[in-house]
């Protein structure tokens, strides 16, 4: 009952935390204008977040503006940006292996230990991702504290700390202390499994080996489970990445018009892909043309046309192995946890895949970035980092992972798995004397 509760509070407290950190992500009152000495225009107000900044004029009129360029924002800004979207993801991670490691939820038929193993995970993603919100909001609240006493800030740029920041430091206090009852929660059963049993002293009879016989075949049954849900888990990341693939490759959004300094003129968006370069125009109108000549593109382009048509190809038939190999495995008679050549090679075939558009996809985004901050380089020929590249690195991520899990799949179910029990067959039973004391041995042949 009490450990019911506590998870109960464990997951209450995470789930305001997890909460707490999607809202601090996309407020925008991380940084407030300050009304300090000369400042006295209390009627407007000036906000500024991680993805935009709004004025607001006596608490009736708002106005948010999107920040035009990624590249141009200030390190911090950047790095803030993606440690957020790295807790907010691993905060919700954490709130579902919760969910499933729970003592009152039936999502998996596991044993108390699994089970325990399960909580300690969520409790280590708990943590992890309210120390990864405690980063960026500590680091933007000492870069306001220190601009604030700085007598060489002009006093229009200072700044006061947002209510964003104060939700941060709610938000990871929750995560963080949702972590550690988990954390505990796992230590205590461990120790209650430890030293709540002791071994018996007596020869094992016949009923106790049908039960130890039973409780193998559950353990195999449990095993024959966690295989499946590997596996089916494995194919929905590599199928998700195959279509991430797929739509990367036919996408024009590779490299982005950034509007920037004398590059004012943010109705008209210029995207260049693969195969065509789009103009559009505040939205609502897109014109695309393909290009005109192959031979007189250059040789990055045509390289990175060939990587990822392989790797779409590679894609669909790593998919197809995976799904062959997971029907191979679960029909199979004689060994419910057989497991085919294509659970490798599809795992294999994913890895390669992830790698191959890795390739040029970073290859674009680092001659992006090169460009964008080298001086020489003209201002209208400068880009931003498109919306493709981001999709390029996703699929990566869930192709390699989903070639990792298959791997890993393989090296688990090829590994022999030896019976904890001895057989019941040829073994020796020890009848008690009634007496008390212990008859002579009698061999019985099950």
């Amino acid at each position: 009952m009490v450990s019911g509760a506590l998870q109960i509070a464990g997951l209450l407290i995470g789930g305001i935390g997890m909460i707490g950190t999607f809202a601090v992500t996309g407020m925008p009152q991380w940084r407030v204008s300050a009304f300090i000495e000369n400042n006295i225009i209390v009627f407007e107000t000036i906000w500024e977040g991680l993805w935009m900044h709004c004025v607001r004029q006596a608490n009736i009129r708002m106005q948010c503006k999107v920040y035009d360029s990624v590249l141009a924002l200030s390190t911090d800004l950047q790095a803030s940006r993606g440690l957020m979207c790295a807790g907010s993801v691993l905060s919700f991670l954490a709130f579902m292996v919760a969910v499933i490691g729970m003592k009152c939820t039936q999502c998996v038929q596991s044993s108390w230990q699994a089970k325990g193993y399960i909580i300690l995970t969520a409790g280590l993603l708990f943590i992890l991702s309210g120390a990864i919100e405690l980063i960026p909001v500590c680091w933007v609240a000492n870069t306001i504290i220190s601009d604030f006493y700085n007598p060489m800030v002009n006093v229009a740029q200072k700044r006061e700390l947002g209510e964003a920041l104060y939700l941060g430091w709610v938000a990871a206090f929750c995560l963080i202390a949702a972590g550690a009852i988990f954390c505990c929660f796992c230590r205590c059963c461990e120790k209650t499994r430890s030293y709540g049993y002791s071994a018996p002293t007596y020869y094992p009879t016949h009923s106790q080996h049908l039960h130890k016989t039973t409780e193998s075949s559950y353990s195999k049954s449990q095993r024959s489970m966690a295989c499946c849900v590997l596996q089916i888990t494995g194919l929905i990341f590599g199928g998700f990445g195959m279509i991430g693939t797929l739509a990367a490759t036919v996408m024009p959004q590779w490299r982005v018009s950034a509007h920037i300094e004398g590059n004012i003129v943010v109705f008209e968006t210029m995207w260049e892909g693969l195969w065509m370069d789009c103009v559009s125009q505040l939205g609502i109108r897109l014109q695309c043309k393909f290009y005109d000549s192959l031979l007189a593109l250059p040789p990055p382009l045509e390289a990175f046309r060939a990587l990822m048509c392989l790797a779409v190809v590679l894609s669909i038939i790593s998919f197809l192995m995976a799904i062959v190999g997971v029907k191979y495995t679960h029909r199979s008679k004689e060994d419910p946890q057989g497991i085919s050549i294509f659970i490798l090679a599809a795992g294999v075939a994913f890895l390669l895949t992830g790698i191959l558009v890795l390739i040029p996809v970073s290859w674009t985004g680092g001659s992006i970035i090169r460009d964008f901050y080298d001086p020489k380089v003209p201002v209208p020929l400068k880009r931003e980092l498109g919306a493709a590249l981001y999709v390029g690195w996703v699929s990566t991520a869930l192709l390699i992972t989903a070639g990792a899990m298959y791997c890993s799949f393989w090296c688990w179910a090829d590994t022999p798995s030896k019976s904890r029990y001895p057989s019941l067959s040829r073994h020796r039973l020890h009848k008690p004397d009634l007496a008390g004391g212990l008859s002579p041995s009698v061999h019985a042949y099950v």
